[in-house]
């Protein structure tokens, strides 16, 4: 029996339509893969040093949700994911590889002044945070790019570059 489609209001162009299943890691950075999300209050465990141990929900395709439209999942896809799959592999995969905290060390405290230096040459910065945006769109309540119309337009717009006088990006 057919899967009846969900039908509902896509998070990025407002529209009411059936809704895809949007990754919120690209699968083409490694977000077809299994993970265990966590409530907050279980991820607050993950940390701690106590013997309650955190229970997480196995997702086994990644994190996917149900929150936008074709046209918007795959314009974004199209538009955004290679760009965000190299720079998130970049941090992913390399920078762990270069970190070796000396045993017995605090790694906050070996980590404060160290400065890692990273090739992205090739990445276009605008694409990385314009699929950072989709992510937020797809995970944040619905109505996010109706409060904040600048964000549709980001996303939508391939050649949309906003000003950048009046915000900074940290890493």
């Amino acid at each position: 029996m057919a899967r009846k489609p969900k039908i509902g209001i896509c998070r990025i162009c407002g529209l009411k339509k059936p809704l895809t299943e949007e990754h919120i890691i690209p699968r083409v950075a490694g977000g077809g893969t299994k993970v265990k999300l966590y409530d907050g209050d279980q991820l607050l465990k993950t940390i701690g040093n106590g013997d309650d141990k955190p229970y997480g929900k196995i997702k086994q395709n990644g994190h996917a949700e149900y929150t936008l439209c074709a046209d918007c999942n795959n314009l974004s896809g199209r538009l955004y994911d290679e760009d965000f799959a190299d720079f998130f592999n970049i941090f992913v995969q390399q920078i762990p590889l270069r970190i070796s905290v000396p045993k017995g060390v605090n790694k906050d405290d070996y980590l404060e002044n160290k400065v890692i230096d990273i090739d992205v040459t090739g990445t276009k910065p605008f694409n990385v945070a314009k699929r950072i945006l989709v992510s937020f769109c797809s995970v944040e309540h619905p109505g996010l790019t109706d409060r904040r119309p600048e964000i549709r337009k980001a996303i939508m717009d391939k050649d949309y570059q906003p000003k950048t006088d009046d915000f900074s990006l940290y890493l």
